[in-house]
């Protein structure tokens, strides 16, 4: 219930710095911010470590469905991300390092992307390191751009995802 009219915090769940964690089954839903957020500790020192989301459902969040900006080890199964609207950069999912930080050997399978406004998946590696990112199985559509990948040099696992009604369906920027 977010009263303000600036920032982009009020996240329905944060995880940072956090280990052997666990969503299930879990809606975030109208957030001023992202729905779920994942990251290293407040001093940017811990990453957050084996972090699993099943079965989740992100909706009509204010940024992002799901920001990761500095972990180890995440895997997001089966879980929907829609309708993300109203300050960019507006993704199902964001991956995007803070500065400094980085993002390791993530996976993201089985998941639906629908209504986003600009992105269905994100990756920006500008501010951090970016590397081991596996994304397949998933559905991604109605938005402006499918899946967009710019600034990183990581390794990249893409392969048996369906996008459809994106203006661009897949772009690759270093």
């Amino acid at each position: 219930a977010h009263q303000g009219k600036e920032g982009e915090w009020g996240h329905g769940i944060s995880i940072s710095g956090s280990r052997n964690v666990t969503l299930q089954n879990i809606t975030a839903q109208d957030c001023w911010g992202d729905g779920f957020y994942i990251s290293y500790d407040a001093r940017g020192q811990t990453p957050s470590r084996d972090i699993r989301i099943s079965g989740c459902y992100s909706n009509n969040n204010r940024r992002q469905g799901l920001s990761i900006v500095g972990c180890e080890r995440v895997v997001v199964e089966d879980s929907s991300f829609t309708n993300t609207n109203g300050t960019p950069p507006q993704s199902g999912i964001d991956i995007e390092p803070n500065p400094g930080l980085e993002v390791r050997d993530v996976t993201i399978t089985r998941c639906q992307f629908t209504g986003n406004k600009v992105f269905g998946l994100l990756i920006v590696g500008t501010n951090g390191k970016i590397d081991n990112i596996k994304i397949y199985n998933n559905t991604i559509s109605d938005s402006k751009y499918g899946i967009w990948i710019s600034h990183t040099r990581g390794k990249f696992v893409i392969e048996n995802n369906n996008l459809s009604q994106c203006r661009v369906q897949f772009n690759v920027v270093h």
